[in-house]
């Protein structure tokens, strides 16, 4: 049953000290409950947390927690922003400076006006992070606004019989391409979704000087989180976003490690999960749709070669 939006505001909030810092951040008690039966029982029973209404997530980042704050209180997030690598912006016309040997042109106060601010606090107030790798701008993702949707239970799927030749010889599946299967795959909610908001779509990189490693880590992050805590619909919005973001992503030589950073993370932060997790299967077949590029590149190579689970993972959809 949907609950009001009165008793969510009118409920006693919630107190998460998150981060190593232990930043103070809260929310409504009722709406925390109504996100999965593990919140539930973490703000619920008896145990400490609840008589004092406070939890301590010492191993969750500031950004993560506002994200899943944004979906708690909106049903959607906006992902966090991509960085410009200033090094490989091309010469451009007008006012230039020289960095690091290459021509970049200065921005006006109205260009810099323009711009979201770089600051520590986003507009849910929660801090965003910055890249500490070179020297790079931060911008946010553009995504595209769409009207309110309804997504509805999928389908089941009906079962492909089996088809035998005249001899009585099982005729051998077509294979797909794996563009198409990459392209075709589908993360149904658990149960019909109503988006209580504009639904944002996410918006691929537009150049080779966009850095989209804080956009892909901010998106699995919260997948993790939502996996710990049994989110099923922040679950599958995550996986949905992703894999738009990935089929608009334009694998440029220079971005090779955006993506070989949303493996390694992907695969160091759900061992414990199921063998079949959905966003190793999702990033996998990503890199087995592009297995010619990663094949191509030395920390592609690396990458199979250190990394065990995802390099059978990625053989039993190439072979």
């Amino acid at each position: 049953m949907a609950i009001l939006f009165n008793e969510i505001v009118s409920s006693p909030v919630f107190r998460f000290l998150v981060g190593k810092s232990q930043k103070e951040m809260t929310l409504h008690t009722a709406l925390v409950v109504k996100q999965s039966s593990v919140l539930e029982k973490l703000v619920g029973n008896s145990m400490v947390e609840t008589q004092t209404k406070t939890v301590v997530w010492d191993d969750l980042d500031e950004a993560t927690f506002g994200l899943f704050a944004q979906f708690a209180y909106t049903g959607d997030y906006t992902p966090p922003a991509f960085t410009m690598e200033v090094s490989r912006i091309p010469s451009a016309s007008g006012l230039a400076d020289i960095v690091d040997g290459v021509h970049v042109k200065k921005k006006t106060s109205a260009d810099i006006d323009s711009l979201p601010r770089d600051s520590e606090e986003s507009l849910w107030g929660f801090g965003g992070g910055r890249s500490k790798k070179g020297k790079k701008g931060v911008y946010q993702v553009e995504e595209e606004p769409t009207e309110s949707v309804q997504v509805p239970v999928e389908e089941p799927k009906a079962v492909q019989v089996p088809e035998f030749d005249q001899r009585g010889v099982l005729k051998a599946a077509r294979k797909v391409a794996p563009r198409t299967r990459f392209q075709d795959l589908t993360f149904p909610f658990p149960f019909t979704y109503t988006q209580h908001t504009k639904i944002c779509k996410p918006r691929g990189n537009q150049s080779a000087e966009e850095d989209y490693t804080p956009v892909f880590l901010g998106h699995v992050r919260l997948y993790v989180f939502a996996h710990r805590y049994d989110i099923k619909p922040l679950k599958a919005l995550v996986l949905t976003k992703l894999h738009d973001t990935l089929c608009k992503f334009s694998l440029y030589e220079a971005r090779f490690g955006d993506i070989l950073e949303l493996v390694r993370y992907t695969y160091e932060n759900t061992e414990s999960l199921k063998l079949r997790d959905p966003l190793r299967e999702l990033v996998t077949h990503y890199v087995a749709y592009e297995a010619k590029k990663v094949a191509a590149s030395e920390e592609g190579l690396e990458l199979v070669g250190e990394n065990g689970p995802f390099a059978r993972d990625l053989l039993s959809m190439v072979l």
